[in-house]
């Protein structure tokens, strides 16, 4: 995945790895105070897939989800043994309709893999 500082004709962007992929993102000046977002957007990740495990995908726990569904999930319980990649992606854009901007829309509803 691309990450860092993104900028094109009508939008910027920065995409940048959370988990224990963190150290791989370019360093950015405001890169501290998005961690503790993307630390807390992955916690609270990990509670909903908690709370989801066993009711709609029948697993015990996160680990299981993770697990069964190929996942890398960030998860912060230290029972869980940290092996191999455990991420999400932190995506925030900014886009600018100006004059020129393309029409209807610079950004339509859409669903990232």
């Amino acid at each position: 995945a691309l990450v860092g500082h993104i900028s094109s004709a009508h939008k910027d962007s920065i995409r940048l790895m959370t988990g224990n992929q963190w150290p791989n993102n370019p360093k950015l000046h405001f890169s501290n105070r998005l961690h503790k977002l993307a630390t807390a957007l992955d916690a609270a990740q990990l509670c909903v897939v908690t709370a989801l495990a066993g009711p709609l995908f029948s697993k015990v726990d996160a680990n299981d989800v993770a697990k069964a569904f190929d996942i890398p999930l960030p998860l912060y319980q230290e029972a869980v043994p940290q092996s191999g990649p455990q991420f999400a992606l932190l995506d925030i854009a900014l886009y600018r309709m100006e004059r020129g901007s393309p029409v209807p829309m610079a950004v339509s509803e859409h669903v990232d893999p």
